[in-house]
Parts: C-alpha cells; sequence; structure tokens
C-alpha cells in the first residue's frame, strides 16, 4: 500500500508522465495535455494555449517522436503497418499504463547503448552518474542521443529524426530495462574480531635424518589458451533484434523522404543524408534500375545513392516500403555476428507542380542486415552488445 500511494504521489507530481511530448520532423516540438484519437493517419490532441486548451490536429507524415513518461512511439514505424494494425499499436501506446523507471536511462549514440545509471550531476556538456557496478562515470553529451530520467523529465539531444531512428533500433533494450532496479551492493561487513587462541605446549621433535632426494627435471607446463568466448543470442533475444532491423529499415526509408521533398530546406535534408548513411556497414551498395535502359542495373554508395535522390527533377516526391518479411533469418555464421535479409516492395511517386504524377515505379528490394556483437567492459567483467547495421540493398530477381 505504502508502494502505491509514493507512486502515486510520484505521478501527480510529476507533470512530465501524465503528458505527451510530441516532436516534429521539421525541428519543433510541442507538449500535449492529452492525445484523443489516432484516424486516418492523424493524431488528434489537446494543447494548451496560455490559460485555453485548444484542440491540435496533426498528420504522421510530420511527427517523428512522441514520448510518455519513459515510452515512446517511432511514428515512422507505422509506415509498413496496415490501416488497422498501425491504429492498434498507436491505441496501445496511448492507453498504456504510465510507466515510472526505477533508473535513469542514458541512450548512447555510436555503438547504440541503453545505460541504467543514477544521475548525480550534469551541466550542458557533461553527465555524471553511477553504474549498475556502482562505479561512478561520465559520458558528454555530444555522445547521449536522449536521457529519461525517474522524475518523468526527459531530453532529446540529437535531431529529432535521427533520435527516432535510434531510439527505434533499442526500444525493445528501454522497455525491458524500465522494469530492471539498480541493485546496491552489499554493505561492507566489519571482521568480528576473534580472541587470540590459547598457546599449546610443544615438546621438541626427534629430528630423523633423511636421505637426499634424487634431482628431477624441470618439467615446463604446456600454456593453457582459452578460447575466445563466442557470444551468442537466445531465440527470445533475437526476435526482439529481428524487429530491430526491421525498424532500422523503415527509418531508411523514412529518411529517404525527407530528403526527396523539395518543400524541405536544404540544410535538414542534408541532415538526413549524413543520419541516414550512418545505418549502414561500411562500403554498402544500393542497386537501382536505369530508367533509360530497363534491365540494366546499376551500382551506387550509399552516400551517391542518397546525393542522387536529392537530384530528382520533381517537385516533390513520395517513397513507400511495404510487404515487409525475412526471406533469410538471422544465422550466426563463422565470423560470430548474425546476418540476415529482409525483403519488401518499394513504391516510388515523381509528382508535377500540378500534383500529378510524372513518375511511378514498384521495385522488389532485398536488405542486408547484421548484428555486430562488441565487447562492453563492466566491473573488470567482459559482456557482450550488439549494433543492427544495414548492408547491400539489391533488386530482387524475379
Amino acid at each position: 500500500m505504502k508502494r502505491f500511494i509514493l507512486f502515486w504521489l510520484l505521478i501527480s507530481a510529476s507533470p512530465s508522465y501524465a503528458q505527451f511530448t510530441v516532436y516534429f520532423i521539421n525541428g519543433n516540438k510541442i507538449t500535449a495535455q492529452t492525445i484523443e484519437s489516432y484516424q486516418e493517419g492523424k493524431f488528434k490532441m489537446q494543447v494548451k494555449r496560455g490559460e485555453s486548451v485548444i484542440t491540435n490536429t496533426r498528420h504522421r507524415d510530420g511527427i517523428a517522436l512522441i514520448i510518455k513518461g519513459a515510452a515512446y512511439l517511432v511514428v515512422s514505424s507505422l509506415n509498413n503497418l496496415s490501416d488497422a494494425d498501425a491504429t492498434q499499436q498507436v491505441n496501445n501506446f496511448l492507453n498504456a499504463p504510465v510507466i515510472a523507471p526505477k533508473a535513469d536511462l542514458i541512450i548512447k549514440a555510436l555503438p547504440t547503448e541503453v545505460i541504467l545509471a543514477n544521475i548525480s550531476t550534469e551541466n550542458d556538456d557533461i553527465i555524471n552518474y553511477v553504474n549498475e557496478s556502482k562505479e561512478s562515470a561520465s559520458i558528454n553529451k555530444n555522445e547521449i542521443v536522449a536521457v529519461i530520467r525517474k522524475d518523468g523529465s526527459h531530453d532529446i539531444l540529437k535531431e529529432f529524426v535521427e533520435a527516432a531512428s535510434l531510439l527505434g533500433s533499442v526500444k525493445h533494450t528501454v522497455d525491458q530495462s524500465v522494469n530492471q532496479v539498480i541493485v546496491p551492493t552489499s554493505p561492507t561487513l566489519s571482521p568480528v574480531p576473534t580472541p587470540p587462541p590459547t598457546p599449546i605446549p610443544v615438546t621438541e621433535p626427534v629430528l630423523v635424518p633423511e636421505p637426499s632426494p634424487k634431482p628431477q627435471p624441470i618439467v615446463k607446463p604446456e600454456p593453457v589458451i582459452q578460447p575466445k568466448p563466442t557470444p551468442s543470442l537466445t531465440e527470445g533475444e533475437l526476435e526482439g533484434y529481428r524487429e530491430k532491423a526491421k525498424q532500422k529499415v523503415d527509418a531508411f526509408y523514412g529518411y529517404l523522404n525527407v530528403i526527396v521533398d523539395k518543400q524541405r530546406p536544404k540544410a535538414e535534408k542534408d541532415i538526413a543524408v549524413e543520419t541516414a548513411a550512418r545505418l549502414f556497414m561500411p562500403n554498402s551498395m544500393i542497386e537501382v534500375d536505369s530508367d533509360k535502359n530497363p534491365g540494366q542495373i546499376k551500382k551506387y554508395t550509399v552516400r551517391e545513392y542518397l546525393k542522387r535522390l536529392q537530384l530528382l527533377p520533381y517537385s516533390t516526391a513520395k517513397i513507400e516500403w511495404s510487404e515487409v518479411q525475412y526471406i533469410k533469418d538471422l544465422t550466426q555464421e563463422r565470423d560470430g555476428n548474425y546476418y540476415g535479409i529482409i525483403s519488401g516492395q518499394q513504391t516510388f511517386m515523381g509528382y508535377g507542380k500540378e500534383n500529378e504524377v510524372m513518375y511511378s515505379d514498384v521495385r522488389k528490394k532485398n536488405v542486408k542486415v547484421k548484428l555486430q556483437s562488441y565487447e562492453k567492459q563492466i566491473d573488470g567483467q567482459t559482456a557482450f552488445n550488439w549494433d543492427v547495421l544495414l548492408g547491400n540493398i539489391g533488386l530482387s530477381v524475379k
């Protein structure tokens, strides 16, 4: 009962838990008292303006992220869902009980990582905290995507589109972390003094000479080389990473739509190019079908492909990604990493000044994905984390 009252007081005293913070792709944000509904891709929300509360309706295409307490919705994750499934996912988020994390969550950018911590002090540049092992540590804020605190407050420290992509890739980990407790180390007990032992009289032994032992040859033991452990994932963990990989591809297509939108400022599109490129393994290539010579496949580096999109001769364009499925499941290979292939249908529509369709095509594309392990030292012990990277994107051969 005491815990319930304490939790209720925390929620009622913290407006951050009861409100939604909506982050837009254009860099703006608003605080909504409530989000009343989601219909036909539009969020209907109540927003305070001065002393009054007004109704504000926004389409999901302009929204990057919505946060309530420690829970958040990456809006681009709705793009590959049917209208019914998207509505269900939004309603699940809106109606979910308020989550109060029992630790501060620091979400690091590269490699993407969720740090459970108790934040002690922070300034404009640095956060000082105590980690799960009760060790003091510091991190520069330019390495952080977001901070979600126990009191319900949070900070987004990257561009909102980039932050949404990175938060989407760790959502499974964050959802698990909010229910974890940082366990304090046991107090050190002072040793109890013991009385000195009662001396026992010892008689002097009679020494009997022994024959000198023959010298034995010295045999040096062979050094034992411990094989380096190969990290692996349980089926439950693997399922979470399957979803993370899909979200990474969704985020990539979200960036593509920012890049081809001629209404957006160049600076915003340049940020989308840089952020999208960081989703990929080095030297990844993207295949395209030539417009002038159908059937002739060309390959471009990721950055070349993204830069070419900025130069398309359309007033605006839209790229959709649908019918997503794994055609090769994530499988661990000899290097210890997991590899898989995600297939989907890409629909491209280019529009003229009068919003007429100037060009359209539909392509089946295959995206290679990789789960790459990396070591992390925690209290002198080696632990393994995993990062999701995209690889080559190829045209599916029918």
